[in-house]
């Protein structure tokens, strides 16, 4: 079985002695960094442009960066780094066409970085957002679920701005020369930890018999270990008395069910039937009113229509009937109050 122990791997010399209180670290370099800049508003010059192009850089205009993911913490891999947001230099003493701020920041930028293993196996996604250079965490995919922490980025080599006239696909051979450096500060919802025996970790040989001093592992042998907190896996593990869902898209509490039997129906908050004139002559909203004063002071009760009824009361005309019932009732609790003390 595959198991998603990408972070443990990266970080096994530090995994015995970290708390739930000390973040992961976690670094991924990024090649071939190319900067789109939306300055094209004819879609049919889109993207057309096969040689390089400059993009313009210019406040409100939309800006897309993409990236290629080739290592993480110093150890090949593959991916794609996208970051998408809208243009903004924001400046304290800004010039002509920057937008004027307190501090020197930026727009707010989205990133995604979607990690693969060096032959092309799914790890993780990490998504984060924010202005300026550091990021927070919104949250995860796959190693990384319900993770969240904050990241730094590093420009190692400032990217191309490109025109976002030009084909994305020569991205590669049309000057990608952009490099950066992300640093991820992480809070893992499952932290990986073998378990310990009275003779150290819980490490076994396929036969169950416990790796010592005395019976070693050999070298390239599978060993198995007692770990908690592995979190996702491939594949999937079903927990025990799990029964896949086959039920109808919408189930209603019975509870919902009954009053729409019952003459009315309340679903989303609100009122979508009303009274059948022809065999009740206490309407829906009396049922509804009976069900918000708790039935105290010998206010009215539901009827049930008979089989076939139509609602025939329209949604306005049955908000006011349930305004004016309300008061009516309200007032019969006040005056029951009344002649009780």
């Amino acid at each position: 079985m595959n198991r998603f122990l990408f972070l443990a791997v990266l970080t096994a010399p530090f995994v015995m002695a970290q708390t739930a209180q000390e973040p992961v670290v976690l670094t991924i370099d990024v090649e071939n960094y190319v900067a789109y800049r939306v300055d094209v508003l004819d879609p049919t010059k889109v993207a057309k442009e096969t040689n390089p192009t400059t993009g313009t850089v210019a406040a409100f205009l939309e800006s897309i960066q993409v990236g290629d993911i080739v290592a993480v913490n110093g150890k090949p891999a593959k991916g794609l780094y996208q970051n998408v947001g809208t243009i903004m230099p924001f400046r304290a003493n800004p010039t002509a066409g920057q937008p004027i701020a307190d501090l020197n920041s930026t727009g707010f930028f989205r990133c995604s970085w979607e990690i693969l293993g060096v032959d092309g196996a799914y790890i993780g996604t990490l998504v984060d957002g924010g202005a300026g250079s550091a990021h927070a965490l919104i949250g995860g995919v796959g190693a990384f679920a319900g993770i969240t922490g904050v990241h730094t980025t590093d420009t190692l080599i400032p990217q191309r701005s490109a025109s976002s006239a030009e084909d994305p696909s020569k991205r590669r051979v049309n000057g990608a020369t952009g490099k950066i450096r992300a640093t991820f500060f992480l809070y893992p919802a499952f932290r990986p930890t073998v378990q310990m025996t009275a003779n150290g970790p819980a490490v076994a040989h396929l036969d169950y018999s416990p790796v010592t001093p005395s019976n070693p592992a050999r070298p390239g042998e599978t060993l198995i270990v007692a770990a908690t907190g592995v979190g996702p896996v491939i594949p999937g593990i079903q927990p025990p008395g799990a029964v896949q869902f086959s039920g109808p898209p919408y189930q209603f509490p019975s509870a919902i069910r009954r009053r729409h039997r019952d003459g009315y129906a309340a679903i989303d908050g609100r009122l979508d039937s009303g009274a059948c004139r022809k065999h009740s002559s206490r309407p829906a909203a009396d049922a509804i009113t009976h069900r918000l004063t708790g039935g105290r002071g010998g206010l009215s009760h539901c009827r049930r229509p008979p089989a076939g009824c139509r609602l025939r009361r329209s949604t306005e005309s049955n908000r006011r009937y349930v305004g004016r019932a309300v008061a009516r009732n309200r007032k019969a609790l006040s005056l029951s109050a009344r002649t009780e003390t």
